[in-house]
């Protein structure tokens, strides 16, 4: 923890983080109303961090954030609920997030039952796999209200502009043009659904799939909202 040559963080007794770099601390702690405000790429990494420690914690974007200065390796880091599933409160301020680097999986992994996203934008990104992705988020078992995608392009299997899989519920949120592409199932908004979606809306954008890029004669499938 004195080794000033790194960067190293710990949970201290105020449930917060101490970042040490060169002598100097930086205390990373929730707000009074329990929430971790984010204002930009270094505190966003912060957060990603402490939701790996505690999946139940509690965010507040303040201010927009651009991610153009993240490169495509170190991305990963900054993902919410990468390797957890997600059990608190991500509330996007209605902030607009961009500049996001090309990768093959979207900023938010698995939001679990309790779990809630809100007001969020995103604008501009581009995620493309081998395999099903999603614009915004991997799979939905909580809610997901008030968010936006646009100016995304998604590409992969069984993939969709915003949500690959929704089992929770999913409200008030709008896809503007995105371009959606699949070798199997292509969809707007949502990939899957055994959940509940209303007050929704794919505004404008491309969403094709065609099975023959894969040298198969197989059946494939493009929706709008689902």
């Amino acid at each position: 923890d004195n080794d000033s040559s790194i960067v190293v963080y710990r949970e201290d007794g105020s449930n917060g983080y101490r970042y040490f770099n060169e002598g100097t601390v930086d205390v990373f702690e929730p707000n009074e109303d329990g929430y971790y405000e984010i204002s930009d790429t270094e505190t966003w990494y912060k957060f990603a961090r402490k939701a790996e420690e505690d999946a139940s914690v509690k965010g507040l974007v303040t201010a927009a954030i651009d991610f153009s200065a993240i490169s495509a390796d170190a991305i990963e880091d900054y993902r919410i609920c990468a390797d957890v599933t997600f059990t608190g409160t991500f509330d996007g301020g209605n902030k607009t997030v961009s500049g996001l680097p090309e990768t093959d999986k979207p900023l938010f992994g698995t939001i679990g039952v309790g779990g809630k996203l809100l007001n969020m934008t995103l604008s501009g990104a581009t995620v493309t796999s081998r395999y099903d992705t999603a614009g915004l988020v991997l799979e939905n078992n909580g809610k997901v209200e008030n968010c936006t995608v646009s100016n995304v392009t998604v590409s992969g299997s069984i993939v969709s502009g915003m949500i690959g899989e929704n089992n929770g519920t999913i409200s008030n949120c709008t896809a503007e043009n995105v371009t959606v592409s699949s070798t199997s199932s292509s969809a707007g908004l949502v990939s899957y659904n055994t959940g509940t979606i209303k007050d929704c809306a794919v505004v404008s954008g491309t969403i094709t799939a065609d099975s023959s890029t894969k040298g198969s004669t197989y059946d494939a499938w493009a929706g709008g909202i689902c």
